[in-house]
């Protein structure tokens, strides 16, 4: 059985793979863009679209949008398909106790 993740401070982890599509996106072939030239059109530093592209930064929406269209692409192209991680049921009750773990699989059986 696989289960939602809590994603309360793991959405840190999405970061990195938009990232990656930008950074992949400003140098393919067709744009062959500078760090320095996307972030003038997207009024942002190099120095923030380096860190963006690394993971490092956050990224707002609006700017994720600005990106998509300097670059010329569609913003779900820039976006994980499926940002929130899937865990097992054991991994999601690792950090709980015996006695927790217990009253779910009580309650799983139960229905």
């Amino acid at each position: 059985m696989k289960i939602l993740a809590d994603h309360r401070g793991k959405v840190d982890s999405i970061y990195p793979e938009v990232g990656r599509r930008i950074r992949e996106a400003r140098k393919a072939k067709s744009h062959q863009l500078t760090q320095q030239d996307l972030g003038d059109q997207i009024e942002l530093s190099r120095e923030s679209v380096a860190n963006i592209e690394s993971g490092r930064q956050q990224v707002l929406l609006h700017h994720v949008l600005r990106i998509a269209t300097v670059l010329g692409i569609p913003l779900a192209d820039l976006i994980p398909h499926n940002p929130i991680k899937k865990l097992s049921l054991d991994d999601a009750l690792e950090s709980v106790s015996d006695d927790e773990r217990s009253f779910v699989a009580r309650a799983l059986k139960d229905n």
